[in-house]
């Protein structure tokens, strides 16, 4: 990316985080947000921080799952690798830590970067079917109060609305894995229509999809995914579950898995570092549906945002330093992406 390019995707995403911490926050008592996200008991950020270092431990477990080739990666590596782009994540705009968790894998384990950028976006997609059968969960089970005594009724046909949505997903993935399919005969259509260098340039990526999309041919490795996506979501509604726990709030494992999928529909839109403001409009709505007034939403949301922050980054420091990058190489790491 050129430096002119990325410096207006930042003004973008900074012009984006704005508006959505505006929306977060407007007409709501600061003062009591605060004194909310002061009241909880941070006694518990011990164990929070623990399940957050045993969860980069399970992905790195996954991640190798997700990993066709012949070579066996190092979990350490793997492990040091989601440290730092997770970091990223947070400290650059729109997921660039992706792209640098992909070089930093690719710089350790002698790897083709666009083949690990792959795998990074076969993890995606198994995390976004994870969150669209949760949502399907909730949708259909959930006890969601709200002052319309219509909205449950309502909410119950969006779940199944993305039922069909799963289903439809399932059945792209399993067409795009064979190249003989009607969705490959359409994509090679395409290319071939396309100018070459468009071509060329999407014909690498869609490449590495389809040669991480060979995982789901294995039942061995399709469960092990399968089962340590399963892990890894609940320890992450889990850590939900404890802050809300932590304020005195509706803390069943059904509020967490709500507030979390409000909370991925948001950070989904391009934003600055942190996915400030997106984030705590997530968060927001989600407490709303169970009852929560804003300025607890609010204080909740900004503790949690900002553990998760600075719990994230130190993790990253670490592994950074550990294996000897710096700054500047990551930063150009995405830029060559």
């Amino acid at each position: 990316m050129s430096k002119t390019k990325n410096k207006w995707l930042l003004v973008a995403g900074i012009g984006i985080t704005l508006s959505f911490f505006l929306l977060a926050i407007i007409r709501i008592d600061l003062s009591k947000a605060y004194e909310a996200g002061m009241s909880g008991a941070f006694v518990w950020l011990l164990p929070i921080t623990f399940l957050q270092i045993i969860m980069y431990y399970f992905r790195a477990i996954r991640w190798r799952y997700i990993m066709v080739s012949s070579k066996k990666t190092s979990i350490g590596n793997l492990y040091s690798a989601i440290s730092i782009g997770l970091m990223g994540n947070m400290i650059l705009p729109f997921r660039i830590g992706e792209v640098i968790r992909a070089y930093v894998i690719a710089k350790k384990e002698r790897l083709v970067v666009s083949e690990a950028f792959g795998t990074i976006v076969i993890e995606r997609a198994f995390d976004m079917l994870s969150a669209l059968v949760m949502l399907v969960v909730v949708l259909t089970t959930a006890d969601i109060k709200s002052a319309s005594g219509e909205v449950d009724s309502s909410i119950r046909s969006y779940g199944i609305l993305f039922t069909g949505l799963i289903i439809a997903a399932f059945f792209f993935i399993h067409q795009l894995s064979r190249k003989d399919s009607l969705v490959g005969g359409i994509i090679l259509y395409v290319m071939k229509i396309l100018p070459g260098n468009v071509a060329s340039a999407i014909n690498g990526p869609i490449n590495s999809f389809r040669t991480g999309l060979q995982v789901i041919k294995s039942r061995g490795r399709l469960v092990a995914i399968t089962f340590y996506s399963a892990i890894i979501w609940y320890i992450n509604i889990l850590v939900f579950k404890i802050f809300l726990y932590m304020f005195g709030l509706e803390s069943s494992m059904e509020a967490a898995t709500t507030i979390i999928l409000f909370v991925i529909i948001g950070v989904m839109i391009p934003s600055s570092p942190g996915f400030v403001g997106p984030f705590h409009a997530g968060v927001i709505v989600g407490l709303g549906l169970y009852g929560i007034n804003v300025d607890s939403a609010l204080g909740y949301a900004v503790v949690i945002h900002f553990v998760s922050f600075a719990l994230t980054v130190l993790i990253g420091l670490f592994f950074l330093w550990r294996e000897k990058f710096t700054f500047t190489e990551i930063w150009h790491s995405a830029d060559m992406e």
